[in-house]
């Protein structure tokens, strides 16, 4: 007869089991290999269960191991992955796994041509599939090999940043998750309202499950209308909308608006789009944007005021997360000690142009996602910065378009990506996964040109960003 493993935990109900010999119920505090006629011989000192997946480990130390490979990658991405953690993907189907070895088995037994790239002298692959919510993690822990290992920081870095594209999304503070890679809206307003609402079931279609927009944009309805002719269960999307200046001081009745529009009862993220508030002139929409200027500033109307008003949205359950957009860090640090429910985001322009490294790092710091709008440059101003000489020269090498090398730069830096296309396939292109080299990265990261594109604080005369360099005179607040 074969010999068998008998494995028990520590639980009362898991370590009683009848012996072959006596007949009797007897209680064991550590495994066992069984064999007939013989003593139980003890194989190691105790054993420890997952509690997700009832997988039994030899120690803590492995089990927490297991426990962060198999489930908090799964589940967190990058953002909540421990060091060394490590995951490898097919190109050509949902599976991953934790050895090498064992990826290569399967594209030998299950694929004839896999493309997978090279980095840190370790394969890494990223799955092209239309569905990345539903990639099945594994851990192998076979022949004592755990699912993690320690890693130079450059190459951890890079293989969980492919971890994240590939599931596309990241935890919130608040507990939510986010997708990673979502659809803009912004600056797309006058757009035919067929011609958008077609580009958003496009989106939808390929796979997106973020979607960004603005009481502002006047998107909000073609979105709600995209959402509903899409099939797709509105719990699998993530929206997100903002309160524009003018209704700083009247946020539900903001929400509740986008709330119609969208037709939907929630939002998943709610943030404030400037970090002011505006007065309406007399007779004006608070739609019309040509108003905003440094003379109609609301200055009775404080950050704090319109932060404790999304609180109470949270406490309502009309909006799950809450969050800012355009702060800097004099601004988030002056909020975070008021708030009862700290900031879960950040959204502001970032690109290699404007990379914004303190300020990414200060948000990473505190738990709070960035997410990056613009990430393409601006589409008609100038210097184009799809045309530069660099990135053009990374696209050509790696046979990507320059907003496909530009979108993941923004990614595997951990940040959450938006941007925003009516052209379906550019849409479909957006959406496609691939990890830049690391000498790519740092080539990007040392870009010398500078500019912000979406430049509101000298239209509206108003020191949005607190830049030192600027010598416009410019409002306060």
């Amino acid at each position: 007869m074969s010999s068998r493993v008998f494995w028990f935990s520590r639980q009362p109900s898991d370590t009683t089991q009848h012996s072959s010999t006596s007949g009797s119920p007897q209680t064991f505090d550590t495994p066992y290999v069984w064999r007939p006629s013989k003593r139980p011989v003890p194989l190691t000192t105790v054993s420890f269960k997952c509690p997700e997946c009832e997988k039994l480990l030899p120690s803590e130390r492995s089990l927490a191991t297991h426990k962060h490979a198999v489930h908090v990658l799964k589940r967190y991405g990058e953002e909540w992955a421990p060091d060394g953690a490590r995951l490898l993907g097919c190109n050509d189907c949902s599976r991953t796994f934790a050895r090498e070895a064992d990826l290569r088995q399967h594209r030998i037994n299950r694929h004839t041509t896999v493309d997978v790239k090279e980095l840190g002298g370790a394969a890494v692959a990223t799955v092209k599939s239309s569905a990345p919510e539903n990639v099945d993690f594994e851990a192998d822990t076979n022949n004592g090999t755990c699912a993690t290992q320690r890693l130079p920081q450059q190459r951890r870095k890079q293989r969980l940043s492919s971890i994240m594209a590939l599931q596309r999304s990241v935890r919130l503070s608040s507990g939510y998750h986010m997708p990673a890679l979502g659809l803009g809206s912004g600056s797309i307003d006058e757009a035919p309202s067929d011609e958008f609402r077609t580009s958003a079931e496009e989106a939808l279609r390929v796979g997106y499950r973020h979607i960004d927009t603005a009481w502002s944009y006047r998107t909000e309805g073609k979105i709600g209308k995209a959402i509903k002719s899409s099939n797709v269960n509105r719990s699998e999307i993530f929206i997100t909308s903002k309160i524009w200046p003018t209704m700083a001081g009247r946020v539900k009745e903001s929400v509740l608006k986008s709330l119609s529009d969208l037709g939907t009862d929630y939002l998943d993220l709610l943030l404030i789009h400037w970090p002011f508030a505006q007065k309406t002139p007399a007779g004006a929409s608070p739609y019309d944007q040509k108003h905003m200027s440094a003379e109609n500033l609301d200055r009775n109307i404080s950050r704090i005021d319109t932060w404790r008003a999304m609180e109470a949205l949270v406490d309502e359950g009309l909006v799950r997360s809450i969050g800012v957009s355009n702060f800097n860090i004099r601004m988030l640090n002056e909020l975070m000690p008021k708030a009862r429910i700290q900031p879960a985001v950040n959204q502001i322009e970032l690109h290699p142009y404007l990379p914004q490294h303190e300020l990414v790092a200060f948000c990473q710091k505190n738990h709070i996602i960035v997410v990056s709008y613009g990430p393409l440059g601006g589409a008609f101003k100038r210097p184009v910065l799809r045309d530069d000489p660099k990135i053009q020269e990374i696209a050509k090498r790696l046979g990507k378009t320059a907003s496909q090398v530009l979108i993941s730069w923004s990614i595997q830096r951990g940040v959450v990506t938006i941007p925003k296309s009516l052209n379906p396939k550019r849409i479909a292109e957006n959406f496609q996964d691939f990890v830049l080299p690391e000498e790519d990265m740092k080539t990007l990261n040392n870009l010398t040109n500078r500019k912000r594109y979406y430049a509101a604080n000298l239209l509206w005369k108003i020191d949005i960003f607190e830049d030192e360099q600027l010598k416009a005179p410019l409002a306060k607040i």
